[in-house]
């Protein structure tokens, strides 16, 4: 369960291994960018995985006008259609993105992957396994700081597809030789307001980064409330740069824009009170 297509860039390697349903929650299609659900169609293909019903559903756009908006049924209706793909597939484990505080759409998808769990588990009484997976820190720190999950190290050749794979994946060129070198070419993520959280991110990463892939079991009790318990999160501050720089009028914030959702997500989870609300902006 990915929020952008190339997520599944960073867990090729079990990608290859598992040959999972791949949900996409948005077509990759960010301010002025082209949708890029045609080269993770590729990827997904080449590697034997297959595409789920909920597969590059929104424009990035759309996500970031429903979150402005309050507009939370968007969001209660995609955990409703998730829980019951997945108990329409029989599925026993899921894995996503990790809410990491880095873009507001990867943590909103995060929350609603947690909420379509908890759905699974009210109306079947199964608990799903439900994993996630960093995609802007090394990740075999988690398997040392003694978190519960699933490791997978690459062997050569599965390391070297995978890095091949990666590179020759076009819209996300960009992304790619800043997590792999170490070198970024943006101007905003630059500038001295940010540049050592910048640094601090990519500075652990390169090449061997990707070798291993690991997967944190989420404990149940820890559902939904992740998005919420953080520090400030990075998008707000990037957030306020861009507005600086005239590139976006606004900016998204956990509390004004991610907290409604969450509660919204909470209450179907659950069974409790409305499903959605919206306000105006």
């Amino acid at each position: 369960m990915i929020a952008h297509p190339g997520h599944e860039l960073a867990v090729h390697g079990w990608m290859e291994i598992a040959r999972p349903h791949v949900f996409v929650l948005t077509d990759g299609s960010g301010a002025g960018s082209v949708p890029r659900l045609g080269s993770t169609s590729k990827v997904l293909q080449a590697a034997g995985a297959t595409p789920g019903s909920v597969f590059g559903r929104m424009p990035e756009q759309a996500v970031y006008r429903a979150l402005i908006g309050k507009d939370t049924g968007i969001f209660t209706a995609l955990a409703e259609e998730l829980a019951e793909a997945l108990i329409k597939g029989g599925f026993d484990r899921v894995y996503g993105d990790m809410e990491e505080g880095f873009n507001p759409v990867h943590d909103t998808w995060r929350m609603v992957l947690d909420a379509a769990v908890a759905i699974v588990k009210r109306k079947t009484g199964h608990q799903l396994e439900n994993y996630d997976f960093s995609l802007f820190r090394r990740q075999d720190t988690f398997h040392s700081a003694g978190q519960q999950g699933a490791r997978v190290e690459l062997e050569s050749e599965a390391f070297m597809r995978k890095l091949k794979v990666a590179r020759a994946y076009p819209e996300l060129a960009p992304e790619v030789l800043a997590a792999t070198e170490g070198i970024v070419d943006n101007p905003i993520l630059n500038d001295p307001k940010i540049r050592d959280q910048v640094k601090k991110i990519l500075g652990s990463l390169g090449l061997d980064a990707f070798r291993v892939e690991y997967f944190r079991r989420l404990p149940s009790t820890k559902l939904l409330q992740q998005a919420l318990d953080s520090d400030r999160p990075f998008y707000e501050a990037y957030g306020e740069l861009l507005v600086a720089a005239g590139q976006y009028r606004g900016v998204l914030r956990r509390d004004l824009h991610l907290a409604p959702v969450a509660e919204a997500l909470r209450c179907v989870a659950e069974a409790k009170g409305p499903a959605s609300t919206a306000e105006e902006s």
